[in-house]
């Protein structure tokens, strides 16, 4: 038996800094849990759990009516727990944060509709930490990380002032330096890997409100 729940929440607050100038500041938050669980007759036995909670502030400001730049900010961390038949937990924790310029343009309008292309560059840092039973853990592994992201959206008008927005997934690049203790010495072990991948699953649906002032 399988359970799991997803939560993808976002706000977008719009601040005017200057009769001509249109600032904004707003932000997301996404909240994942699942667990899994196997039953032999009456009797359950959990096999996994994991919890994330990922939180994106942004700040921007409009340098035309199709034109904007901003600087967001990611934040997040996340458990999960492994369970042995004989009930013993292996837990993986990590932590991340990145900052990531963008620039976006709104390149077509058809009624209240708006569409509009969003590209990013990001620079940040992860950290990963295993807890196996016993209550033996390893070292952090860590990895700095360099993506730039593609991204297609829409908005809808609310009113001349409130829009609506939805992010729709990215075509992606992300070049990792990973960082990790080696077995038998002091030092770290270091490898560069580089991906490329095109993500338009729900995990990367991202909805807003966009309020001009």
């Amino acid at each position: 038996m399988k359970k799991a729940l997803i939560l993808s929440t976002t706000l977008l607050v719009f601040l005017a800094l200057g009769v001509k100038a249109q600032f904004f500041i707003g932000g997301g938050l996404g909240v994942y849990s699942s667990s899994s669980a196997t039953t032999f007759g009456s009797t359950t036995y959990d096999d996994s759990k994991s919890f994330s909670l990922d939180f994106y502030p942004k700040v921007g400001y409009f340098m035309t009516k199709k034109f904007a730049l901003g600087l967001g900010l990611g934040i997040g961390t996340s458990k999960y727990t492994q369970f042995s038949s004989n009930g013993d937990e292996t837990i993986t924790k990590s932590n991340y944060w990145d900052v990531a310029p963008f620039a976006r343009f709104y390149f077509k309008k058809i009624g209240d509709f708006s569409f509009f292309g969003e590209g990013e560059l990001s620079f940040g840092n992860s950290k990963v930490k295993h807890e196996y039973p016993g209550g033996y853990s390893n070292n952090e592994d860590k990895s700095f990380n360099i993506s730039e992201r593609i991204s297609p959206g829409i908005s809808y008008s609310l009113t001349e002032k409130i829009e609506l927005e939805a992010i729709l997934g990215a075509i992606h690049s992300t070049t990792s330096i990973n960082t990790y203790p080696a077995a038998e010495t002091n030092e770290d072990n270091k490898d560069v890997s580089t991906s490329f991948g095109l993500d338009f699953g729900l995990d990367d649906l991202y909805f807003g409100i966009i309020v001009k002032l």
